[in-house]
């Protein structure tokens, strides 16, 4: 799932021709979804160039029709793979892998202190202020490398 400013975010850009209810939104796999309510009036309305129709889904007796849909700029800037380095990326990895800054450091190679700077930049960057809110902030980021094995 993605956070609720994004979610709001992208809820907000859809312009639709008739009111359509959007209950929820993700991003997965470099791609955003929206999660709308389908009434049979509007199923046939479903058109739009913000976004193409990728599925539907019925879950206790209502229809719902997931729409990808393009990233704002907005969305882009908050997306940690388009405003943190690639080493910063790695020290988030390692910080939630539970790796200390003494480890990371040695693991890397470089000093505490380099390390330390790296992760004032990455919570300025991110609107954060610990450890633990920056691992959240980046948790898909992180879960698709520790799954891919990076």
């Amino acid at each position: 799932m993605i956070e609720p400013t994004l979610a709001n975010s992208l809820i907000q850009k859809l312009d639709f021709a008739i009111p359509i209810d959007i209950v929820g939104a993700l991003y997965l796999d470099n791609n955003y979804y929206s999660i709308t309510v389908v009434n049979n009036h509007i199923e046939n309305e479903l058109q739009s160039p913000q976004f193409k129709k990728v599925g539907q889904f019925e879950l206790n007796q209502q229809s719902y029709a997931i729409l990808q849909t393009e990233p704002t700029s907005t969305e882009k800037e908050t997306d940690p793979t388009h405003i943190l380095t690639e080493r910063e990326l790695e020290i988030a990895i390692l910080v939630a892998l539970g790796k200390q800054n003494k480890h990371i450091a040695k693991q890397l190679k470089i000093s505490e202190w380099t390390v330390s700077a790296h992760l004032r930049r990455i919570f300025t960057k991110l609107g954060v202020g610990s450890r633990a809110a920056m691992v959240y902030r980046c948790s898909l980021l992180i879960n698709q490398n520790i799954n891919s094995g990076s």
